[in-house]
């Protein structure tokens, strides 16, 4: 009877280790993400409270990253779970496997927030990079956590359809202590995993249907929707192209933000600066050609009443005398069909000449507008456009500003 205890003693000394093995093995190798048994290490008293600090709207195709506070211990090989909620959708196979990761740095500071007064805060935790985010294959198990990082299983789908802007997951880090017993974090937070291709189909579908909107209305009241970018004579108004140009480019990146991030981006200090000046410009610019246009109107009224010339001696009939054609709108000028050339020309009355300050606007506007969009596209937010280029634009402003200030002495 005694050999028989020791016996069934010794069997399940031996098989107690093979048991904690199989519900949370070697780090290095595979447990799915819903297989693992949930259990109470024996110094959870003692154990650090760690927390995950995952920055949200982060893209599929690049790294996934996040800080994890205090720093792990040394030796430890963490893996990465990502689980989201499937009220109307299948659970994807990008759930079901770890994510081991390829880049560790164990003391690496961060912001991990801001204050009341808007200041970062830093605080220094282990840093996690991960491959973009691709299941695991079974078959590199066993590998090291490089080659696993990189291997995909090719029976299993990715963790966001190619068809989808944004999947939302919640991130759990576990890993096997040195006591070993296992450690498990959940993240206090859902993030989105954004695709890139997937928001901007949205963002170009969203603007342009707005477009299309506003267009059938024009049509719909029987005008050209290209009026909304002319001036009363019919030019092409550069102040009105210029506010349009940056409306579409802002709302572009919004929309694709918000695609990703399913929450509006921040918006900048400086870009509301730059949309008012923007707007402030085609206010003023507007305001100034009201002002002047008594005195086109009176120019154009005095040409019309100036006495007929004096018949010549020669029999011919005598000269009739000028008048406003009827086409001519309440200033005194005649309508005329819109050309790219108006961006740069000068328009006072009925004299028309090149402006170096409109080429300097236009100048800054085509090149702003695509490096501001560039720069918050790789950013991952909208750019604080800097200072000191908001007053070179102000500059451009200015100078496209006064010359409409100037009234000219009539004839």
């Amino acid at each position: 009877m005694k050999a028989l205890s020791a016996l069934f003693s010794l069997i399940c000394a031996l098989a107690g280790p093979a048991m904690a093995a199989d519900a949370l093995p070697d780090p290095a190798g595979l447990v799915r993400c819903n297989q693992i048994t949930a259990t109470v290490p024996a110094n959870a008293a003692s154990a650090p409270a760690y927390r995950l600090h995952v920055a949200d709207g982060q893209l599929v195709s690049w790294d996934f990253r996040l800080h994890i506070t205090p720093p792990l211990p040394a030796g430890v090989q963490p893996q990465l779970c990502l689980t989201g909620g499937h009220a109307l959708t299948a659970l994807q196979g990008g759930e079901l496997t770890p994510y081991t990761p390829r880049l560790i740095v164990p003391r690496d500071e961060f912001v991990s927030g801001h204050d009341a007064k808007g200041q970062p805060l830093t605080s220094t935790g282990t840093l996690l990079s991960f491959a973009p985010l691709k299941p695991l294959n079974e078959a590199a198990a066993g590998a090291s956590p490089a080659a696993a990082s990189g291997a995909r299983a090719a029976d299993q789908p990715v963790l966001v359809q190619f068809w989808k802007p944004t999947e939302r997951v919640r991130p759990v880090l576990r890993w096997v202590g040195a006591d070993q017993q296992p450690v498990t974090v959940v993240s206090d937070q859902v993030v989105s995993l954004g695709q890139a291709p997937a928001s901007w189909a949205l963002s170009v579908l969203a603007v342009g249907t707005c477009l299309l909107i506003i267009a059938l209305i024009c049509r719909r009241g029987q005008v050209s929707p290209m009026g909304l970018l002319l001036h009363d004579d019919g030019h092409l108004s550069l102040s009105k192209v210029q506010m349009a140009w940056w409306t579409v480019t802002v709302a572009l990146l919004a929309v694709y933000f918000v695609g990703i991030q399913e929450d509006f981006p921040a918006i900048p200090n400086a870009l509301i600066v730059l949309m008012g000046m923007s707007l402030g410009t085609t206010g003023l610019s507007y305001f100034a050609d009201a002002q002047a246009a008594p005195a086109v109107a009176n120019q154009a009224g005095a040409a019309a009443a100036a006495p007929a010339p004096a018949p010549a001696p020669a029999p011919a009939p005598a000269a009739v005398p000028a008048a406003v054609p009827a086409a001519a709108n309440s200033a005194g000028v005649r309508p005329r069909s819109w050309q790219w050339l108006d961006l740069l020309t000068n328009f006072d009355g009925h004299q028309a000449s090149l402006s170096l300050a409109r080429a300097q606007m236009l100048l800054w506007t085509l090149l702003l507008a695509p490096i501001f969009f560039a720069k918050s596209v790789l950013m991952g937010q909208l750019w604080p456009i800097p200072w000191e280029v908001l007053a070179l634009m102000g500059v451009s402003q200015a100078g496209y500003l006064l010359p409409k200030t100037q009234a000219k002495p009539g004839p």
